[in-house]
């Protein structure tokens, strides 16, 4: 497999979905939880991209369309201040 040295591209597949997009786009996908991480590996090393879908489901089918073997986490991308802080530490 074939990865662009400056461009998220695996053999001329585009495997980030936020890269041609401003700040102010990646910011409100990520807001409506439609960012799905993803990851795959070519010639030993893991690469990481991202989907935007609505649903688990068309996130899958997205990156299968791809056709890089790339696994695609279940949960959305959040932004900052999205989730409820976890103590850490804290008895519970």
């Amino acid at each position: 497999m074939n990865i662009n040295a400056f461009a998220p591209i695996a053999d001329g597949v585009l495997f980030d979905d936020l890269h041609p997009l401003t700040q102010a786009e990646i910011d409100r996908e990520i807001v409506a939880g439609r960012v799905y991480s993803t990851r795959f590996l070519a010639g030993g090393k893991t690469y990481g991209g991202t989907v935007i879908a609505d649903t688990y489901t068309q996130a899958c089918d997205r990156a299968a369309a791809r056709d890089l073997g790339e696994i695609v986490d279940p949960r959305p991308l959040y932004a900052a201040g999205q989730l409820e802080p976890v103590a850490v530490g804290a008895d519970q």
